[in-house]
């Protein structure tokens, strides 16, 4: 895995499969991307984790390449397909976050929310 996995999910996979994690600075480079993964048969990538034919080329035992992303603009899907390599996505992933972030600024603006937090804590009243 390219990073750590939100909630439990690592320690479902763990008890599947042997896992190493990613803990450095983020791997943006299709080079450090396959330096990392190496000889596994999965990888678990970000969207910002490049993998091209370059990097499939140095991980021949890959089998699977599971992006936690909506996209999967980072893959290189044709060039994982000439070489036998699932690419997969989370498209359902982020509906509830992306409403959020809709909601929150259209109420934060509309009832005022930072005016009125930020007057009483400057003394007003």
């Amino acid at each position: 895995m390219t990073s750590d996995l939100p909630g439990r999910a690592l320690a479902i996979l763990e008890d599947f499969a042997a896992t190493d994690v990613w803990r450095g600075p983020a791997l943006t480079s299709e080079e450090a991307v396959a330096d990392f993964v190496g000889h596994a048969d999965a990888a678990v990538t970000l969207l910002a984790n490049p993998v091209g034919a370059t990097g499939l080329d140095r991980c021949p035992d890959l089998r699977v390449v599971a992006n936690v992303a909506v996209g999967h603009d980072n893959i290189e899907l044709e060039a994982a397909r000439a070489r036998g390599v699932w690419g997969t996505n989370t498209p359902e992933g982020l509906p509830d976050a992306t409403a959020d972030l809709t909601m929150a600024p259209s109420l934060a603006v509309t009832r005022c929310i930072v005016e009125t937090d930020t007057f009483p804590r400057a003394g007003g009243y």
